[in-house]
């Protein structure tokens, strides 16, 4: 197990974004017996629910989902260019209007209950955590639900 975690964490990223269809199934191939695999993402890349799927139906799967305060309320700004940092696209987007910020809350709100319901329907457990949140009070707080359901 050291091997495999010394040998991921030496990787050099290739390509753009990242591709959790790739790591889910290298994962489903690579745990031969029954574990808990704990996935630490943001979540934000696509095609990825059916090796997902393959994965929680071999593994008890806790999937960690780390949000930023912008993806819930995007600030008050002018016009200023976003980059999607997984597809190279470009949209602009103008903090000042309220549309626009309420616009871009659903979408993300929308995102997170399908992420979340996603993840139910196949038994996969879900914890998110903020980039301002202390992460070790998190996850005791997570555990210490997760021993009470148990």
């Amino acid at each position: 197990v050291l091997k495999q975690i010394s040998t991921v964490l030496s990787a050099e990223a290739e390509g753009i974004g990242s591709d959790l269809a790739l790591a889910f199934r290298s994962a489903a191939e690579m745990m031969k017996r029954r574990g808990i695999c704990v996935i630490l993402s943001d979540f934000r890349s696509a095609d990825y629910w059916s090796e997902l799927t393959v994965l929680s139906s071999k593994h008890d799967v806790i999937a960690i989902r780390i949000t930023d305060p912008v993806d819930r309320q995007y600030p008050r700004s002018g016009l200023v260019q976003l980059k999607d940092p997984e597809t190279g696209e470009s949209i602009f987007g103008f903090g000042r209007s309220k549309k626009f910020r309420d616009e871009y809350a659903e979408f993300w709100e929308i995102e997170r209950l399908n992420w979340i319901n996603g993840c139910r329907r196949i038994g996969v457990d879900t914890l998110e955590i903020n980039t301002e949140d202390d992460v070790a009070v998190k996850l005791m707080e997570y555990f210490n639900r997760r021993n009470k359901r148990k």
